[in-house]
């Protein structure tokens, strides 16, 4: 009877839990994670961006290629220490590919420069189908206040 040589098998059985390790680490990087304003550093366009697209993927987990259109900063007319960021942003639905628009509008406490706190997130968007998740709203807004 001849023999097997398990010597080769060894590496093989090494190297498929390894490959499996590193797959896992790029597939949680491919993951966003979701913006903080208590970080929002200096590249404020790019981290405007990225609370819109969490924002989106949020109400409309299913929406395909959320794109950021523009946004703006402005006083409150009401409050010294608040500020209202306005983003809009489009996305695809996930069977049609209809563009859809979404108006997002928070409500920041600026009292601390360095730390803003979210109070309020308002999402409106022209989707007739009502399937927006707003329940996901209020967790991602603690989300962003840690």
């Amino acid at each position: 009877m001849p023999r097997i040589n398990f010597s080769r098998w060894k590496t093989g059985l090494v190297a498929v839990p390894a490959f499996f390790g590193v797959l896992a680490l790029f597939v949680c990087a491919a993951d966003d994670p979701v913006p903080t304003f208590r970080k929002r550093g200096d590249a404020e366009k790019k981290f405007y961006e990225s609370v819109g697209l969490a924002v989106v993927k949020a109400v409309h987990p299913t929406g395909v290629n959320a794109t950021f259109l523009n946004h703006e900063l402005r006083d409150d007319k009401l409050k010294a220490d608040r500020k209202e960021l306005l983003i809009k942003m489009e996305y695809k639905g996930p069977v049609t590919r209809k563009v859809f628009q979404s108006d997002i509008t928070l409500k920041l406490d600026t009292r601390n420069s360095e730390a803003w706190e979210v109070l309020h997130i308002d999402y409106k968007d022209n989707n007739s189908i009502k399937s927006a998740n707003l329940a996901n709203l209020e967790r991602l807004l603690k989300q962003m206040n840690r």
